[in-house]
């Protein structure tokens, strides 16, 4: 089994946000490291650049997953992608306003 540099996970993981989300998507964080069973896995986070309803939310997410999968199983890496889906950071007010 292949293990992929992690800069072409991370490219991996931008392309299919960028084809399911466009710019409504943005990745936080992407490492490699042991999962539960010591297996190295794939961690991917993304942070949402505006609201979604729930089920947008779970279609996105599901895409994704699927989207990474895919592409790292046509690379010959099959280390299995975690995906994180953060919401919208939140909008900080100045104090005393």
């Amino acid at each position: 089994m292949a293990e992929l540099h992690l800069d072409e996970v991370k490219s991996i993981g931008r392309a299919a946000a960028r084809s399911l989300a466009g710019d409504d998507l943005e990745m936080v964080d992407a490492v490699a490291r042991p999962d539960g069973s010591d297996e190295v896995s794939y961690f991917i986070t993304y942070r949402l650049t505006r609201d979604r309803d729930r089920e947008a939310i779970h279609k996105l997410f599901l895409g994704i997953s699927h989207r990474v999968r895919d592409t790292l199983i046509e690379r010959g890496d099959e280390h299995y992608p975690y995906i994180d889906l953060l919401g919208p950071a939140p909008t900080l007010l100045p104090l005393g306003v």
